[in-house]
């Protein structure tokens, strides 16, 4: 033990020119060796010193530096007691020793200053010997320099690079003498205040990834997603200071950490083992090569990190089921369909592909594609897969399905049985099973050949019907056909033979005028024999009237007769009168509307009007055709004279009259009028008026010649129409003006 020393201030002195020495030296650990400090500024410790003495009175105290009692410092120190300095017997002795944890540990270097090593001023004289030693070498420890009151004086340093050594030490014993004891007043043999050795370890840690499913264990793999553990456990024999999970190189998210706190008292100066945990997800990373590295570095700066590539791929499959030749899958067709797989895959590629027939057993995919050839609905589902996993060991898959419509079947049509109550229709109930009936055409000709003729046919979702007339076609033996297409173009053709008319003729008659009102008409012929009268018949018939004239502003009696054409009447038969002015463009609008009587007739009033043409028109029934009789009315033009100025002018004067045609139906371009100036029973035509229009007025003058001034006439003026073709009124003439002339 080291007492109460003269000069306190050298110890401290001898400290910090320790801690400035041991700092400064730090630098000169290279990768693969590092120091362990014993009673140094780590702390106050030395655990990798172990203490030995067998000696009974040489004690080993381990205060590293602490304050002693009654003042100075106590450390690792080999002290003979105080208590009446009982004698160490020679060849017994005690040391301190370093030893290494493990072989791949090596002890290579000691440094201490000589200020820093205490020792019994009288080491040789009290017996006593001390030195430094490793497996292959010692060095003397003796007496330097200073000797305190207490005895104790400055022993010799060390500052030695030596061969591998796997153990490092100093002690004293007693060698010189039979027995020995130390003359130190405070029982001090040799205490060394502060020690660094420099070990050295060339080995990287141990690394280790942990669990099968870890991402190390991927390599040369395909990869996707993300959960993939990468944990990690390395372990050093100086400690495992530094973890790194690394990805192309760079940090990760996995672990990056340093031991905080390393203790450099100890040959194990960081965690022993260190377990990594973390998992990485791909999903952010580029397709393709990933290199992952588990980096551990030790105490001596030797790092281990493998390295392992694996293969990124992330891009997802894509499947499509096509029909190259069918733009839509979903449209009926009626020919056979091949179905071909489009899969596409990130750098992986793809694995695989089944599929499936209406959800049958799955099978491969031909590479041919897959042909469908028979009437149906036919589903097609598929799945790809590539040959990235993801950490359940899954692959990125696709799936889709198509369906498939094949109609190679025409649909049913046939003929429904004539409907008396319309036998001008045509039925034809059609069905399909598959695609059902899109539509169809109904069609006639002669039996005896020729071209057909469409029908108007209409489709009710179940059969077609269409309508034929008659009235228009050739009495005798037809052929129809029905003609039904189904969605997938397949169709089929029924015909029958049909006789016509179907219909019974109808006779339409038309008077205007009252019936009773017939002229009846005869016709003489006479046979005769040479030039001798011999014989003479007389036939006659009522004659109808079908045009007739009518006073302007006059109603006019339309009238007729509804017959079968076998002269039977038709009864309660409706009969629309269309009237059009006869003006030349046939505008007919229906002026009235009759009922047939008992006998098949009837009779109706026309408002007055201008020159018309007249029609009666029976449409038809199921069972009777139409029928048509026309007629015309004719109307004069009401020409009216409104104002004649002056009554009586001299020879060479002039006559105004003012006059209106009366009725409208002006045509476009106006109505032409003529003048007429008579003597009695003498007219003649004096000038023409063209292109009256507006509301018919018109005015016309007329000059007289010279004359004897005694002699006075008296004449008249008459102002007449012209027939024209857009005009609908018959030519006529307007009362006529006196006028006198002469005085």
């Amino acid at each position: 033990m080291l007492g109460t020393v003269s000069a306190p201030e050298r110890i401290a002195l001898a400290l910090a020119i320790l801690l400035t020495a041991l700092l400064a030296n730090a630098a000169i650990a290279s990768a693969g060796s590092y120091y362990i400090y014993g009673c140094s500024s780590y702390g106050n410790t030395a655990p990798a010193f172990v203490p030995y003495s067998n000696a009974d009175h040489l004690s080993t105290a381990d205060e590293c530096m602490q304050p002693a009692p009654g003042a100075g410092y106590r450390s690792l120190e080999i002290n003979n007691p105080p208590n009446g300095f009982a004698p160490v017997l020679h060849g017994y002795g005690a040391n301190w020793t370093a030893n290494s944890p493990s072989t791949a540990i090596s002890i290579v270097g000691a440094y201490t200053p000589v200020n820093t090593v205490f020792v019994d001023c009288y080491l040789h004289s009290d017996g006593f010997t001390a030195e430094y030693f490793w497996s292959s070498g010692t060095q003397n420890i003796v007496h330097e320099n200073g000797c305190d009151s207490n005895g104790v004086g400055f022993g010799t340093g060390i500052n030695t690079a030596f061969a591998p050594s796997s153990y490092f030490g100093w002690g004293a014993g007693c060698w010189l003498l039979s027995s020995c004891s130390t003359s130190s007043n405070v029982g001090a043999v040799l205490g060394v205040q502060g020690i660094r050795l420099t070990a050295q370890e060339n080995s990287p840690p141990g690394i280790v990834a942990d669990g099968s499913n870890n991402l190390w264990y991927q390599g040369g793999h395909w990869i996707r997603g993300g959960g993939w553990p990468a944990g990690f456990t390395a372990t050093d024999p100086s400690g495992v200071c530094r973890t790194d999970f690394l990805i192309n190189g760079g940090p990760t998210p996995v672990d990056q950490t340093n031991d905080p706190n390393p203790d450099t008292s100890s040959f194990t100066q960081c965690w022993g083992t260190d377990a990594v945990s973390g998992t990485v997800d791909t999903s952010g990373l580029p397709n393709g090569p990933m290199s992952i590295t588990l980096s551990a570095t030790n105490a001596a700066g030797v790092t281990g990190s493998p390295t392992e590539t694996l293969q990124v791929d992330n891009t997802p499959v894509s499947l499509l089921l096509l029909t190259p030749k069918d733009a839509d899958p979903n449209a009926w067709v009626n020919h056979a369909v091949k179905v071909v797989a489009l899969a596409t895959a990130g750098p992986s590629g793809i694995a695989g592909t089944v599929c499936s027939t209406n959800h049958a057993r799955s099978y491969a995919y031909p590479s041919n594609g897959i042909v469908l050839n028979a009437t149906g609905v036919w589903t097609i589902s598929c799945s790809s897969w590539n040959n990235s996993l993801d950490v359940n060991g899954q692959p990125a898959a696709s799936s889709t399905s198509v369906s498939v419509h094949l109609d190679e079947t025409p649909p049913r049509v046939a003929f429904a049985p004539a409907n008396p109550s319309d036998p001008q229709a045509v039925v034809a109930p059609t069905s399909d099973g598959q695609s059902g009936v899109a539509g169809g055409t109904i069609r006639m000709r002669p039996a005896s050949g020729g071209n057909w003729q469409d029908l108007t046919t209409q489709f009710t979702g179940s059969q077609l019907t269409a309508h034929f007339d008659d009235i228009s076609l050739a009495p005798g033996k037809w052929l129809i056909e029905a003609d039904s297409c189904d969605k997938a173009g397949n169709c089929a053709a029924k015909q029958e033979t049909l006789t016509l008319p179907v219909r019974s003729g109808s006779t339409s008659s038309l008077a205007i005028g009252q019936a009773n009102g017939a002229v009846r008409a005869c016709t003489v012929r006479r046979a005769r024999h040479h030039r001798h009268r011999k014989h003479e018949s007389r036939s006659c018939h009522d004659r109808v009237r079908i045009t007739r004239r009518v006073a302007y502003g006059k109603r006019v009696v339309v009238e007729g007769r509804l017959t079968t054409s076998a002269g039977a009447p038709i009864p309660s038969a409706p009969i629309s009168i269309l009237a059009a002015a006869n003006n030349g463009l046939s505008d007919y609008r229906q002026a009235a509307s009759a009922k047939t009587d008992a006998t098949g007739a009837w009779s109706v009033t026309l408002p007055a009007g201008p020159s018309r043409l007249i029609s009666a028109v029976y449409s038809g029934s199921a069972t009777i055709q139409s029928s048509r009789a026309d007629g015309t009315v004719t109307v004069p033009a009401e020409v009216r004279v409104l104002r004649v100025w002056p009554r009586h002018v001299k020879w060479g004067g002039r006559v105004h009259v003012e006059a209106q045609l009366l009725g409208g139906f002006l045509p476009p371009g106006g109505a032409l009028v003529r003048l007429r100036l008579g003597y009695g029973n003498a007219k003649i035509t004096y000038g023409v008026r063209e292109h009256v229009g507006g509301n018919g007025r018109f005015e016309v003058t007329n000059r007289f010649g010279p004359g004897p001034p005694g002699l006075i006439r008296h004449y008249w003026l008459q102002e007449c129409s012209l027939p024209e073709s857009d005009y609908p009124f018959a030519a006529a003439c307007g009362a006529r003006s006196a006028v006198s002339v002469g005085g």
